[in-house]
């Protein structure tokens, strides 16, 4: 603190944040004066106040700076350091295993013989997952094999906070998963509403949650940021389930759906105008036409009631998670 304090037509000099000498009701900048003859001439009109914070102005007494499940950014790091608070008691990340089965992919770096294909799902979801807030521990690629498919569901449901398959989850000879979950533990949800993505099984084994999503890589994805994600961050307590951006724009042309009943996820780009978005539908169909998704700005969530989108029509983009 100032040693002295300040009667009226004085100054002093004090560093920017520093405490305000008392009797002092005003701050004006350096670089506003000028000092002559140890008397300080001011150039600017300065009202009683002016720069000068009130103790408590940032923060009251009783006000509530973090509520429970509010995801932590920097600025609150800042804020609660400027508090003295050091310790936090955080949410504890989920442990996830992800397995991709199928006889048809090969690991990225071998030979691919004809009929398969490379494994993109494992990559995918455990870098997406991550971003909810997922610890990935492991990513296996599994056969098609009953048994080798049990016994590794079994040991992530002994180790993992639940545990992610993508492939084998329809109705075809090679779709084990809803046999093994049935041996194993519980099916709760066989097929969900939605397109791309309605074979997707949610079950229970030794009480840890199971999910299996499609093996079609669109399919997969937008199982992720529909139901897997926030699924995640629910179980971090998270306040905000679905963490994508939202932006509101436009739609430029008519599109339509086959039937009600189930929503539709419309991929998107996103063309910025003076007046705002203008959304450009790019594809509603092709469950394994990954690029499509590449090359997307977002997707548009058409409801099940609606036979789809009118040119004109204001739409809410889900943008991607980068």
């Amino acid at each position: 603190m100032p040693s002295h304090a300040l009667n009226e037509e004085q100054a002093m000099e004090i560093a920017t944040g520093a405490p305000i000498p008392r009797g002092a009701d005003a701050v004006i900048r350096v670089e506003d004066t000028k000092v002559e003859n140890n008397r300080v001439k001011i150039f600017q009109s300065i009202p009683p106040q002016r720069n000068i914070i009130q103790e408590g102005e940032d923060v009251t007494l009783g006000s509530v700076i973090l509520h429970k499940g509010e995801e932590i950014r920097p600025d609150h790091l800042g804020l609660l350091r400027s508090l003295g608070i050091q310790k936090l008691k955080l949410a504890r990340q989920p442990r996830v295993g992800i397995l991709a089965t199928g006889d048809e992919l090969v690991p990225p770096g071998k030979p691919l013989p004809p009929g398969k294909i490379y494994d993109s799902n494992n990559l995918m979801n455990s870098t997406l997952l991550s971003r909810y807030g997922g610890i990935i521990v492991y990513q296996k690629l599994l056969p098609d094999d009953p048994a080798l498919i049990r016994q590794e569901i079994l040991a992530g449901s002994n180790s993992m906070d639940f545990v992610v398959c993508s492939g084998g989850t329809s109705v075809g000879k090679k779709d084990f998963l809803p046999q093994v979950l049935k041996e194993l533990g519980e099916i709760v949800v066989h097929g969900v509403a939605q397109k791309p993505g309605s074979p997707i099984l949610l079950g229970k084994v030794n009480e840890k949650p199971v999910i299996c999503l499609p093996g079609f890589p669109v399919a997969n994805y937008i199982s992720n940021v529909t139901i897997v994600g926030p699924f995640l961050r629910y179980l971090q307590g998270a306040l905000k389930k679905d963490p994508r951006p939202v932006v509101f724009g436009e739609i430029k042309k008519n599109v339509s759906v086959k039937g009600l009943g189930r929503i539709n996820y419309l991929r998107v780009n996103l063309q910025e105008t003076n007046t705002g978005y203008v959304v450009i539908p790019k594809k509603l169909s092709g469950s394994g036409i990954l690029r499509s998704l590449v090359e997307s700005d977002g997707l548009v969530e058409i409801p099940a009631n609606v036979e789809g989108l009118e040119e004109g029509e204001i739409v809410k983009v889900f943008l991607h998670i980068r």
